[in-house]
């Protein structure tokens, strides 16, 4: 895919990962002709075409995945797109679906790694053990979520974590009698009462209801997994500094343009080309544009607008930017 990129214009072999990684056309336009060109008659850019529609058409179905199959239309939320290749792709995802915005945080490429120094620390335990919620014994739910909680201090303990700022949280994993797939519901009790059982499969009929549009009535209901979460309280930054001492943006952020494949035409285009650092909030970028960043490639399409906020977040709305709400 990359190689595919590269061939289509896309990315800068000279400025990938902010110019510290040459990458060679020539080889790219080889491997991608001898492995699938020469067997369809197709010259490389054919051939690259090809491989980022299939990619294109595979990442729609994916946000299709969490979004209308399980009953939200992504028209009513905006995309964020992170990764090194995700802003690559995102506009045409967001043209396919209809979503009107999509966001580029900064350093999007690193944006899971980012995710992953600021987050707290969390502890996920489980039992599996099924019941039939009709025969579910009063003492079931106490006994598991006692050992689990058990486990969970003793685990704690050895960490040395201050328990004053632990929080932990119940759920269960629940199906139809007779299912391979389960859905995760948040309690609050320990499901000890006749009261809770009853609560919690009304629950599950909900949100069944608002995963599949259907229930199944009269079926029987499983407890299948037993659930503990616990979650550390600290707020301690670290991702602070990552914008710190950065160079003032010398001014309009443009670069040389660019030749890219448009695959609609049929052809190459030139588009202008900008670099993500040398933007300043408040710049406008309008389509067809590209913009290259240390860690990531941004495409703006020719019926989209941009602009960067004040938090550095690239925001592309298919509507202009005077009518950005």
């Amino acid at each position: 895919m990359t190689d595919a990129n590269l061939i289509l214009g896309f990315l800068n072999p000279e400025y990938f990962h902010g110019g510290r990684t040459k990458l060679y056309e020539e080889e790219a336009e080889k491997t991608v002709y001898d492995r699938i060109g020469k067997f369809y008659g197709w010259s490389p850019e054919e051939a690259a075409a090809a491989i980022i529609r299939i990619a294109k058409a595979n990442l729609i179905e994916m946000v299709r995945l969490v979004s209308i199959r399980k009953g939200f239309d992504p028209r009513d939320f905006s995309l964020l797109a992170y990764g090194g290749a995700g802003p690559l792709h995102a506009s045409f995802i967001a043209k396919d679906l209809n979503i009107g915005q999509t966001l580029v945080p900064p350093l999007a490429g690193v944006f899971s790694a980012r995710g992953l120094l600021g987050a707290g620390v969390r502890h996920d335990l489980g039992r599996t053990r099924p019941y039939l919620t009709d025969e579910m014994p009063r003492s079931a739910g106490p006994k598991m979520f006692g050992g689990l909680e058990g486990q969970m201090m003793d685990l704690l303990k050895r960490e040395g974590r201050d328990l004053r700022k632990v929080s932990m949280f119940r759920s269960v994993d629940l199906r139809y009698l007779g299912q391979v797939f389960e859905l995760t519901l948040p309690i609050v009790g320990d499901l000890g009462s006749p009261e809770e059982i009853l609560s919690l499969k009304g629950q599950f009929e909900e949100k069944y209801k608002a995963s599949f549009h259907y229930i199944l009535p009269g079926s029987r209901i499983e407890v299948v997994n037993f659930r503990l979460t616990a979650t550390i309280d600290d707020t301690t930054p670290r991702t602070e500094g990552f914008f710190q001492n950065a160079p003032e943006p010398p001014g309009t952020g443009k670069s040389s343009p660019r030749k890219i494949f448009d695959d609609q035409r049929g052809e190459f285009m030139e588009v202008p080309g900008y670099r993500m650092e040398h933007l300043r909030p408040g710049d406008e970028i309008n389509g067809p544009a590209i913009i290259d960043a240390m860690d990531t490639t941004v495409y703006i399409m020719e019926d989209q607008r941009s602009f960067l906020d004040e938090r550095r977040c690239l925001v592309i709305k298919s509507t202009p930017i005077s009518q950005k709400t």
